[in-house]
């Protein structure tokens, strides 16, 4: 059975444009604080970059926001694991610009 369009949930396109690869760790890691705090329902100023996000509160859920948010504006794919295993901020904005270079 199909859901009629009306009812069909609506996702919003991102709102950054998707990111080139001259983008650095530090670029990567302001879009970042910003979706953090989004999902941590936090100030960005209250965000600790270098402290594990799983420490800071971060779910499964908010985890695969965060994860969707990334690959819808760098197009890169950041494995769950990764975001819950006591990385922090600083650590995945270095993965993904890691990840930005090796794509060229």
């Amino acid at each position: 059975m199909s859901v009629p369009e009306s009812v069909a949930p609506v996702v919003p396109a991102p709102q950054t444009p998707p990111a080139t690869t001259t983008e650095g760790p530090r670029d990567v890691e302001k879009f970042l604080v910003e979706r953090v705090a989004k999902v941590l329902a936090l100030p960005t100023d209250r965000l600790n970059t270098r402290k594990p996000l799983n420490r800071l509160g971060m779910d499964s859920l908010m985890a695969t926001e965060v994860r969707s948010d990334i690959r819808h504006a760098y197009d890169v794919v950041v494995p769950l694991a990764k975001i819950l295993s006591g990385q922090s901020i600083t650590d995945l904005a270095d993965f993904v610009s890691e990840e930005l270079v090796a794509k060229g």
